[in-house]
């Protein structure tokens, strides 16, 4: 879902940008390793950018260019090179998605695009929802509160929230949460408008709230069926069912909190 409505320039997604200050690292961008929808960097970083319907063919672009950069008035020269999707411009509806191999090399590289190791199950406006095909781990971004999830354990969730499943031996699953949120204040956002409307742009360091404790931010989460948990101070279930279990976290600072979910055998029979 990315929309832009400005004609005049290309909206861009930049995958990476780095810093090449010697002769060497600029050297291999002359002839880099890469293939119809992968390219490995100077620090055998690899990326795998699938082509899939919604995406333009050819939006892939590399930039080996000269910036000029000021610092406090003395004006420096480095040598950088970019990686950018280009989603052309006002785009509407567009997406994009890649995979990142950190210490690869190009057999590796190449052999992970012929045979990718994982599925996008989910790709909208709600929820990116990725599966690890190898280990089964299920990765979850839930932007918003979300109903009927139809992958994994999940069911649905109240709240904003990064959540990952991976299961076990027995029937068992491990399942971990987290609230992004840092919950450093209440009420109404802290955001300062000009005369006409338009927001004006602050450094989250010079907010009143950027030094206090981080609050509790409670996330509940609906599971599938009935499931025990282990012991977790942060966790407790609210309810269950033979069809549902509802589980209530209480999250701070960001922090991923994990439990381990034993199917509930009296609750199924």
């Amino acid at each position: 879902d990315i929309e832009n409505s400005n004609t005049e320039f290309d909206t861009e997604t930049t995958v990476f940008q780095l810093e090449t200050p010697d002769e060497k690292d600029k050297a291999y961008w002359n002839n880099p390793v890469k293939g119809n929808n992968y390219i490995m960097d100077h620090l055998n970083t690899g990326y795998f950018i699938p082509q899939y319907n919604g995406m333009d063919k050819a939006e892939l672009q590399v930039h080996n260019q000269q910036q000029s950069i000021s610092n406090e008035g003395v004006s420096t020269v480095g040598s950088w090179v970019t990686f950018t999707i280009n989603h052309g411009p006002a785009p509407k509806g567009r997406s994009y998605r890649y995979v990142i191999m950190p210490a690869t090399n190009e057999k590796i590289l190449k052999e992970f695009a012929e045979s990718p190791s994982f599925r996008v199950l989910q790709q909208d406006y709600n929820a990116h929802i990725v599966q690890d095909t190898c280990k089964g781990i299920i990765s979850y971004v839930l932007f918003e509160p979300t109903e009927s999830i139809i992958h994994g354990p999940v069911n649905k969730v109240d709240t904003p929230c990064l959540i990952m499943t991976r299961p076990l031996d027995g029937q068992k699953h491990l399942l971990a949460v987290s609230n992004p949120d840092l919950a450093l204040y209440s009420g109404d956002a802290d955001e300062i408008f000009d005369e006409n409307g338009k927001r004006i742009e602050r450094s989250v360091y010079s907010r009143r709230w950027i030094s206090d404790r981080s609050q509790e931010a409670p996330v509940r989460v609906q599971l599938r069926g009935a499931w025990n948990i282990s012991e977790n101070p942060a966790c407790r279930i609210l309810s269950k069912s033979t069809d549902f279990t509802e589980l209530e976290f209480i999250c701070r600072e960001a922090a991923s909190l994990e439990v381990t979910l034993s199917p509930d055998i009296v609750q199924k029979q």
